[in-house]
């Protein structure tokens, strides 16, 4: 039988706890997990497989299977993650495989779609995924939007830190003060990972069972930052470290340097985005930047109708001309409409192709009409400020945009701004220098948004285009920080 009709005979269906045995041998197939790693996190294969209840009981996990046998698979954890202080709900993706025998069908693409509609129904506006291909999960819309960091110093090297009033106290890695703490930390922290109890199991699930919990408590007792380390061939690792104020960061570092005559040197990971050597009084440290978590919007309007944006002053229209391969319902021109001080509303218009271009689009509607598509190159759609007809002579449906009159054909289920069916109305006095359109692709928005790059430095790289005040609009209403996240599922 030939590779390309297989797929006829595949069942497409969600996994169950009577899959846990074929769910959990592709996952070792797939990413190589050998008895002798089970050895070092001290698991064995029946404990592992166990462990794996809680992703069919809790999250969903869709597959393909052939002849009763799963082949390709893609798990989905139901999650929140602080954005900037909004708390949105996460789609993390996790064990994606397929047997090699039945790859270069699509199988995983279908399998994307299908979860990232799931995801969209399920008000998940925002995906998180560890990425085992950084182009392969670009290609689909994922993009980075934090890095992990990790350094390397001496025991002569550590910072000196004031005393502190307060005490470290080792705690069990279910302690409930930890629990609190970090839910704590993440909900004051961009990027962090809501926790529940299935991603506590994922951040425990790879470890040695000899790592130690720390926790940093203040003079009334109260618990303000912890570290999870462990000691070991002389090295003091650090697999992280959290603190609420800068006495509990204090207070942790004294704590190592109380372990000064078990280790030599001192290696750990940093998710901060900012560099421990600064803080040191010998900053000659080794570090190293590595990208980590890639993020994907799922959905475009609602991501942006949660997102905190900085509001402008005074009311404008802000545009995202998103291109996005995958998924259609985001493949549109989002108008944002900023009124009185909050975001208002926003509008999707659908793209059509047609062969109206930005060269005859000046004489056909008047050069202050297509300012608005300045230094874009596109001008298969239009909101602009019409200048001549009368609107008796209107045949299409006429809407206001921010006091710009906007003529929109009839579509079922679009609001289509299509060039070739576009009328003319009379002008009102507001000004097109109150319409400022972006155009980027949906990886390039999501870094964006995310604080990880920032949209003059996405513009002089060609990764997004708008002219000068779009961009000074943009800087000035997206919030600014990167993202933290240490997690790993």
């Amino acid at each position: 039988m030939q590779k390309s009709m297989v797929k006829n005979e595949l069942e497409l269906r969600q996994l169950g706890i009577h899959d846990l045995e074929q769910f959990h041998a592709l996952l070792r197939y797939a990413f190589q997990v050998t008895q002798k790693d089970l050895a070092h996190f001290g698991w064995d294969n029946e404990e592992l497989k166990a462990s794996k209840y809680p992703i069919l009981e809790n999250g969903y996990v869709l597959g393909w299977f052939h002849n009763k046998n799963l082949i390709s698979q893609i798990a989905l954890y139901h999650m929140q993650v602080n954005i900037y202080n909004r708390i949105y709900k996460m789609g993390g993706i996790t064990g994606v495989a397929t047997y090699p025998e039945y790859s270069g069908i699509g199988l995983m693409m279908d399998l994307m779609r299908h979860i990232l509609k799931i995801m969209k129904d399920n008000s998940q506006s925002i995906s998180f995924l560890y990425p085992y291909s950084i182009p392969y999960y670009r290609s689909r819309g994922w993009e980075i939007v934090s890095d992990k960091m990790t350094f390397s110093l001496t025991d002569r090297q550590l910072p000196k830190v004031p005393e502190v009033q307060g005490m470290m106290q080792r705690v069990s890695k279910d302690n409930e003060d930890l629990i609190k703490l970090y839910d704590t930390f993440a909900r004051q922290t961009h990027g962090a990972l809501i926790r529940d109890r299935l991603a506590w199991d994922e951040y425990w699930r790879w470890n040695v069972d000899d790592e130690i919990v720390a926790i940093y408590y203040d003079s009334r007792g109260v618990a303000l930052g912890g570290i999870v380390y462990l000691i070991e061939n002389d090295v003091f690792h650090i697999k992280e470290m959290i603190y609420l104020n800068e006495e509990a960061r204090y207070g942790i570092w004294g704590y190592i340097n109380a372990h000064k005559s078990m280790f030599d040197s001192i290696k750990g990971a940093n998710y901060t985005n900012h560099n421990l050597s600064f803080l040191l009084d010998d900053g000659d440290i080794k570090e190293t930047t590595k990208p980590y978590i890639m993020a994907r919007i799922v959905d475009v309007e609602q991501f942006l109708m949660q997102y905190p944006f900085e509001i402008p002053k005074h009311d404008l229209n802000l545009v995202f001309r998103i291109k996005d391969s995958l998924l259609e319902w985001n493949d549109k021109d989002f108008v944002l409409e900023f009124r009185d001080g909050r975001l208002e509303n926003i509008r999707s218009y659908a793209r059509h192709n047609c062969d109206f271009t930005f060269e005859n689009l000046s004489e056909a509607l008047g050069d202050d009409s297509v300012n608005i598509y300045q230094n874009l190159g596109h001008s298969s759609r239009l909101l602009k400020n019409n200048k001549s007809a009368d609107s008796n002579d209107i045949d299409s449906k006429n809407q206001s945009l921010g006091g710009r009159a906007v003529t929109l054909d009839s579509q079922k289920d679009t609001k289509d701004l299509d060039l070739k069916h576009t009328h003319s109305t009379k002008h009102t006095k507001d000004s097109n220098s109150n319409l400022y359109i972006i155009e980027l692709d949906i990886q390039t928005l999501v870094t964006m948004m995310l604080g990880y790059k920032r949209p003059l430095y996405l513009r002089q790289i060609d990764r997004l285009k708008a002219d000068d005040k779009s961009i000074d609009i943009l800087e000035d209403m997206l919030k600014e920080g990167k993202a933290y996240f240490s997690d790993y599922f």
